[in-house]
């Protein structure tokens, strides 16, 4: 079987794994310590780049985390 270039994305969905995605995926809250504030500015970050995939860029994202209650509903 050949498969012609711009036909790999019919055949191969590309997937991103986010491990331990609690490190930075925390729920939001005013912060006053610096820390916190970049760990949120990040977030922040990571959000926008997911609400810039549509479903015809067929990229799938999965995020394991062992702490779910931690997480900002944003990513649940």
């Amino acid at each position: 079987m050949t498969i012609k270039k711009q036909n790999v994305a019919d055949y191969y969905k590309p997937h991103f794994f986010i491990d331990k995605i609690n490190a930075i995926g925390i729920k939001r809250y005013d912060s006053t310590s610096g820390g916190e504030h970049e760990i949120q500015r990040t977030m922040f970050k990571l959000l926008n780049q997911l609400d810039g995939f549509n479903t015809c860029d067929n990229i799938e994202v999965i995020m394991a985390t062992n702490k779910i209650e931690m997480l900002d509903p944003a990513l649940i």
